[in-house]
């Protein structure tokens, strides 16, 4: 029988994520959580964000693209739900995040997109997607 051992562990090391940018996509949550708090606290009060890690990164099966991107998945909920819409509340999350890099938020159908750009950097090439979620 063929060990393929070898080859496996080159394939996972070239599609894992590395310490530094694993690190860095940390550090950005973190900012962003840190953001949206303050925004809800400054502008509606009313409203306590709470957050929860989704997708791949919370799974461990986070993989990097062929361009060295890969991304985050930090869902924003609500209890109970709010009397705003889901499209205002993604607008307020959008705003809270807006100045967080230099490349604007993106408000796409399911969630509110943060792209680190990292110029010449791909440690710091990845982008964080905020869904927002209420519970009744």
């Amino acid at each position: 029988m063929a060990n393929c051992n070898n080859l496996f562990q080159d394939f996972d090391t070239n599609l894992g994520i590395t310490d530094t940018k694993r690190q860095n996509m940390i550090r950005s949550r973190k900012d962003l959580e840190e953001r949206i708090k303050k925004h809800f606290r400054e502008k509606h009060n009313h409203l306590t964000p709470k957050f929860y890690i989704q997708g791949s990164y919370k799974m461990k099966t986070m993989i990097r693209t062929g361009d060295d991107d890969c991304d985050m998945d930090l869902g924003v909920y609500f209890f109970p739900k709010p009397n705003e819409t889901p499209t205002t509340l993604q607008k307020w999350i959008k705003e809270a995040v807006k100045d967080a890099t230099d490349t604007p938020p993106m408000h796409k159908k399911k969630c509110i997109r943060v792209r680190y750009e990292g110029e010449n950097n791909p440690a710091r090439r990845y982008h964080i997607d905020i869904p927002v979620y209420y519970r009744d």
